[in-house]
Formats: C-alpha cells, sequence, structure tokens
C-alpha cells in the first residue's frame, strides 16, 4: 500500500513494532513497512513509502480507507472538553486552584480532548474546574 508521510510520521512508523497493527476499511489487519523511497518530495514535502498488508481480505484496489494510529509530538496542551466553557466562540478553562479563567487557543481536537496553545498558567497536571463549575 502507497503512503506519501512527513518524516515525522515516518519517524513514528519506524518506531513501531516489525509487524504493527493498522485497519482498512473498518477491518483490522497487520501491517509492515515494506519500502521507503529515498527520493524527499519537494512539491508535497513528504517521503514516499510503502506498507505491506497482511490478513487482507477481498481486493486490494486504490480508494480505501486505511487507518494508522499513530503518536506524534505536537506543540500545545491537551484540554479534556468537559473543562473548556466555550460563550460566542471565546473557550475558557477556569484553574481549580485559583479560580482564576484562562482564555484557549485551540489548536485541533482528538477524542474527548481539544489541543491548544501552550499557556504559561496551564503546565501538565494543572488541575481545572468542569465547565459551569465555579
Amino acid at each position: 500500500m502507497p503512503l506519501s508521510v512527513s518524516s515525522e510520521e515516518l519517524s513514528a512508523i519506524k518506531s513501531l513494532a516489525e509487524e504493527f497493527d493498522a485497519e482498512l476499511e473498518g477491518v483490522p489487519v497487520k501491517a509492515s513497512l515494506k519500502w521507503i523511497n529515498p527520493e524527499f518530495d519537494e512539491k508535497t514535502r513528504k517521503l514516499n513509502v510503502e506498507l505491506v498488508i497482511r490478513d487482507l481480505h477481498g481486493q486490494g484496489r486504490g480508494g480505501l480507507m486505511f487507518v494508522l494510529p499513530l503518536r506524534l509530538r505536537s506543540e500545545g496542551l491537551f484540554i479534556p472538553k468537559t473543562a473548556v466553557t466555550n460563550r460566542y466562540e471565546n473557550p475558557t478553562v477556569t484553574v481549580k486552584e485559583t479560580g482564576e479563567v484562562v482564555k484557549l487557543m485551540p489548536l485541533g481536537e482528538s477524542g474527548d480532548f481539544l489541543r491548544v496553545a501552550a499557556d504559561k498558567r496551564l503546565v501538565p497536571g494543572t488541575e481545572l474546574l468542569a465547565a459551569g463549575q465555579k
């Protein structure tokens, strides 16, 4: 299966076991890294790689949904959505210890978490009140 990946994504794939879990069209499969094109694509800023899919049921063809869960380093913090008050598109959280309301700059979402820009008042481990609590 051909993929185009960033150098960070390739590093994450290389850090996986030789054979790793993935999903093809919602069906669990095993995959492994087969080949890495040494040429960097300047236009897309990506590297082309090929994966081998094990336990493939059905016809292999282009356009199938392939999911490969990777852990990538990202800037910012993950805040539980249950702690975020979002009034007029201005998300905030309240620090439990001080009661301080901190405005957030959202960068993305992941499941039950909102990824936000780093803020010196919100360090990993800071306890937050649930949205609406005082």
